[in-house]
């Protein structure tokens, strides 16, 4: 956890660590579609994927996006 802030990746895939790749501040590349997962000790107050801003469900800090599209490469961003 930095800054409060954590990625954990696509919950379907077995390393989920191994999903995404820093691609800025707050944005990150993720490699594929899917569910992806992140922690925070602070509501974002949006999410953007794909330069669309997205709902996203929440529990306990720990907060889920769905990318849509499998096989797609995806830019995920984050504003707090």
């Amino acid at each position: 956890v930095e800054n409060g802030f954590a990625p954990i990746g696509l919950i379907e895939k077995y390393v989920t660590s191994a999903t995404y790749e820093k691609f800025g501040k707050n944005k990150y590349k993720v490699l594929n579609g899917g569910n992806f997962a992140f922690y925070s000790e602070s509501k974002p107050k949006s999410v953007y994927v794909d330069g669309e801003q997205v709902s996203f469900d929440s529990k306990d800090n720990f907060y889920l996006v769905n990318l849509g599209k499998i096989n797609t490469s995806h830019i995920i961003e984050f504003d707090f």
